[in-house]
Order: structure tokens, then sequence, then C-alpha cells
């Protein structure tokens, strides 16, 4: 079986990393194709993989950027999903849309705010959105690139981001008649990302929450749903630490005769600056009357995606505290993450996916709801880790609560509780503990080439007559007198930034040339008043030289006899 593999970046392919090994022993071609470079590893990935499994390749897909049907398709998707996002299960979730704020066309935003007041007109509105995008040209870029591998099935693990192409791969797969799946990426892509406008032959999510999401919320028939539980926490269950834990704590620069405290960060969307709540819980740690968990080991790891934001952050006023942590796509850094997670005795963070694979490893997570976290605490997902199987969180809605509930964990014998088992039996491997998810999503695929695949959804009548009208739209959107109303906040922001520096570069210009004119005409005058003086210098000069000259005349004419 021939399988194209797709995803916004190679960094994907971490979290489908054991179904690709699976696929390709069992002597299956994959071809991972990614639609843009990535900056976390994820090239080396797909070069190990390649370079481990003969029937492994990898390239790029096609760019869309240079469509401009592409840069308008983003732009009524986003809005639509924007609009979307203010009822049904999202309304009392504002950080998904809040998210959206900036990046949707201004005149959405201006619709939102007057015919979306009431939920009807919100709903036409997400509902004309909605049509115009489907009005959007199947891509003939993406048509070639799938008909130049000839895939028998076509996977996608990136539908759900708005700026990625993968969205129109799949439609393109589907006008050709191509067995087509959607991979679910991780806890959040259901609930907080883009809506599926195409139905694929399968969508393959990891728990019966997930499930109902893509029937309820998106719509999705629950016969093309299949759940195979989390495959990319798989690697975790079964592993065993590459080191003692003398051995890792001294590695890290922690006393390993203390007890480890590790702390996950988040990615943060929106941007608090989550390194100072951590200087500040360190902080109050350090207060504490609790001489356990005053003189705790303190391990913080960094999110791969915001190392900057820890460039100069300094521990050097604590003692036993560690920054340490790399994105876990490498086998050395995977097993340096399982390590930390599995040699501490408790694991604190804001909003993470670390606190599944925490969970998995066995550690108690906790957290604390402040105010300047309520975002992200808003979303859908978060509320996974509060209720799924219980929830598997020991949440404190203060500090010194929070402080209070570590120290008594410090003073347990630190087995795992029946509230961590209850949550990955739900969350992770909803077929049973002892059910891996990578057969099960490898059998899913395999059974895809058994199953007749979906009707080809060839555009009608009504959209090949619409193409002449939607790539003069689409035009005029990206740059013509539609333009201002299509561009985003950050868009707007950036023209005009570009345009300040162009009008300052431009006088910058009239300026250079102002000086330069001025420059000159002072040197003409200059040259004009020295070939005056020279003038009447040589005139001078003439005339002594004539008045010599009478004199040699004179002293000529007295000298004959």
């Amino acid at each position: 079986m021939k399988i194209l593999f797709c995803a916004l970046h190679f960094g994907y392919f971490r979290n489908f990393e054991s179904v690709i090994e699976t696929l390709a022993r069992q002597g299956h071609h994959v071809h991972l194709a990614a639609d843009e470079r990535d900056f976390l590893g994820g090239q080396a990935l797909v070069e190990r993989l390649a370079a481990e499994h003969a029937t492994v390749t990898f390239g790029f897909a096609p760019a869309l950027d240079d469509q401009s049907w592409f840069w308008l398709a983003r732009k009524l998707r986003m809005g639509a999903d924007y609009v979307r996002f203010h009822d049904g299960p999202f309304a009392s979730f504002p950080k998904t849309r809040h998210n959206l704020t900036n990046q949707v066309p201004r005149v959405v935003r201006r619709l939102v705010d007057t015919l979306g007041r009431a939920a009807a007109g919100r709903k036409a509105l997400a509902a004309s959105l909605g049509a115009a995008a489907d009005l959007m040209p199947v891509s003939d870029a993406s048509r070639r690139f799938i008909e130049s591998h000839q895939p028998d099935v076509v996977l996608l693990a990136s539908v759900s981001a708005w700026r990625a192409p993968q969205f129109d791969h799949l439609r393109a797969a589907r006008s050709l008649g191509r067995r087509t799946g959607i991979c679910i990426f991780s806890w959040d892509h259901l609930s907080t990302k883009a809506l599926m406008r195409v139905v694929p032959d399968r969508v393959f999510v990891w728990n019966e929450t997930q499930k109902r999401e893509a029937v309820e919320w998106l719509h999705l028939p629950a016969d093309r749903v299949v759940m195979t539980g989390a495959q990319c926490y798989d690697q975790w269950f079964d592993r065993q630490p590459s080191r003692d834990r003398n051995s890792f704590c001294r590695s890290v620069g922690l006393d390993p005769g203390r007890p480890l405290l590790l702390y996950v960060c988040s990615v943060m969307t929106p941007d608090p600056h989550e390194s100072r709540f951590v200087l500040r819980w360190i902080e109050e740690i350090r207060r504490s009357p609790d001489p356990r968990l005053r003189d705790a080991g303190i391990l913080v790891r960094p999110h791969p995606e915001r190392l900057q934001e820890w460039k100069d952050v300094s521990f050097d006023a604590f003692a036993n505290v560690a920054l340490y942590g790399r994105n876990p796509i490498t086998p050395e850094a995977q097993a340096d993450y399982f390590d930390s997670l599995f040699h501490s005795r408790a694991v604190v963070g804001v909003a993470t996916s670390a606190f599944v694979e925490a969970a998995v490893v066995g550690r108690p997570v906790y957290t604390v709801l402040l105010p300047e976290f309520a975002e992200q605490h808003s979303t859908q997902h978060f509320r996974y880790l509060l209720e799924v199987g219980g929830g598997v969180l020991k949440v404190a809605r203060s500090i010194p609560e929070h402080l209070d509930l570590l120290s008594a964990e410090l003073g347990t014998a630190g087995a795992r509780d029946q509230q961590n088992l209850r949550f990955v039996d739900a969350f992770v491997r909803p077929h049973g503990l002892e059910t891996p998810a990578t057969p099960l999503f490898v059998a899913a695929v395999e059974e895809m080439m058994t199953s007749p695949p979906l009707p080809i959804a060839e555009p009608g009548t009504w959209h090949r007559a619409a193409q002449p009208f939607v790539r003069a739209w689409a035009r005029s959107a990206e740059r013509g007198w539609l333009h201002p109303a299509f561009r985003d906040t950050l868009e707007m922001t950036t023209e005009r930034l570009e345009a300040g520096k162009a009008a300052a570069k431009k006088a910058a210009v009239a300026g250079k040339a102002e000086r330069t004119a001025d420059k000159q005409q002072r040197l003409r005058q200059h040259r004009r008043r020295r070939r005056r003086e020279q003038l009447i210098a040589a005139g001078r000069n003439w005339r002594k030289h004539v008045a010599r000259l009478k004199g040699h005349v004179k002293e000529l004419m007295g000298a004959q006899p």
C-alpha cells in the first residue's frame, strides 16, 4: 500500500512516529510531505525515519501562497470559524475566538459587531462565509502533486491548521477519488482549531471525548470516526529510565538527596510571561515552612516554542533549581524527557499536554488557577484534564493552597493513585490500559483499502461557472480595492509599518537628493567665484607683464648708440 502522509511541517510527524515505523515494517510505502520548513527538529526526524526504513521517503508539498485565491480562502475559513466560536459549545470559551481576533478580516469583525449581535445573524454570517469559502477552486498544484505519487491512501495531520494548505490537499484528493484520512495531531485540535468542511473516508481520534466532538461539533458522520487511542503516548507506557535517579539529578545540577518537582511550561497564547510566574512560584516554595518542600529540587522544562522567553532568566538566587530540557523529538531528547517525568515526585504547570504524559508515567499533576492565566484555563481541552475519567489535575485556587497540596504529596509514599489511572484509561487508552493505540491505528489505515472510497467530489457546474468571478474577487481582496476590508489587524499593522518605513525611506531619499542638489549648487557657485577671481588675477598679471615688457623695451632703446 502506498500512503501519502501530509502535515504542516515535519515536526508534526513526531506524534505519528510509531505509526509510520509500524506501517514501514509491514511493507507499506509511506511518503512524508510537509507544507513548510520547521525549526523544531522535524527535518532530522524524517531523515532518521528514511534512513532506518527503506520504504519511508520525504519531501515538500507544493506551496499555494502564490495563489491569490488561497489568501482569500484562508480569510474566509478563519472568518467562518471565528463566527462559529461565538455560539454553541464554544460560547463559554472566549480564548478560542480571541486567538483568531487579530487574524480574521476586519469586515468580518464589523459584521459580527452589527449583524452578528443575534444568534440568527451569526448563523447566517457563518453560513455565508462558509459558502464563499466553498467557491474557492480545487488546487491544481495539489492535484498534480497527489497524482505524481499515486497513493492508495492520503493521510493529513494538519487539516485543522488555518494557515496550512492541508484542507486544499484534502479537497484535491477527494476530487481524484483517493481514500482520505484525517489524523488528529493533539488533544485540542478538534475543539480549538479549524472546522473540517470536507468529509474524509476516516477521522482517527483518541477517545470518546474527541469522537463526540467530531460528531456533535464538527458534524462528521459517526461511522467515519475511528477511535484508536493516543498513539503518540504509546512510547511512554513500558519505557524504563535511561539513568538512575542519582545520575539524572547530578547531570542536571540538582541534589539527588532531595525530592524533585518538575515544572513543565506551556505554549501560552496569548502571551503572558510564564517565566515571571515560575520565578514567583519558586520564591514561594523557598519560603515554605515544610522543609521537604522548601528544600526540594526544582527542574523547569521550557516549552520548545518559547525558549527565547528564558534567554535572560537567571536562577542564581535559588539553590537546587535548574532549567533543562529539549524538544523530545530525537531518541536522546525523548530519554531525557522521560527521565525528567519518571524521577519527579510531582509535575506542575499551567495548561500543557505534558500533563497527559505525566499521567501516563504515573506522576501526580498539579496546577493553580490564577487570574493571570484565566484564558489558558478557559479552553475546552483544559476541561478534559478536569472532567474526563474524573479528571487528572489536582487543582488549587491560590498559591498557599497549592503549596499545601505539594507539601502533602511529598509526605506520601508516592504511589500511583486511582484518579491517575482512570484518566489514562479514558483519555489515552480507551480500549484498555494494556491495549496500545499504534496497532489499532495501523489496522484502521490498512482497513481503508478493503472499504470502498467515498464518491469522487468533483466541483459542480455552479462552482465552475463562478470561477472567473472568484479569481477577480481574490485579486481585488489581496491587492485591489477590496484589500482594506479583507486584511486583518496584523496585516494592517504590518502594512502601516511598511508604509511608514517606505515614507521615511522616500523622505530620506528626497532629503539626500535635496542636500546633494544644494551641495552641487554651492559647488557651482564656488567654481564661478573662483573663475572670476582667476580672471581678475589674470588681468592684474597681464598689466604687470605689459609694464615689465615696456620697461624692457625702454632699456633696450636706451642702450642703443
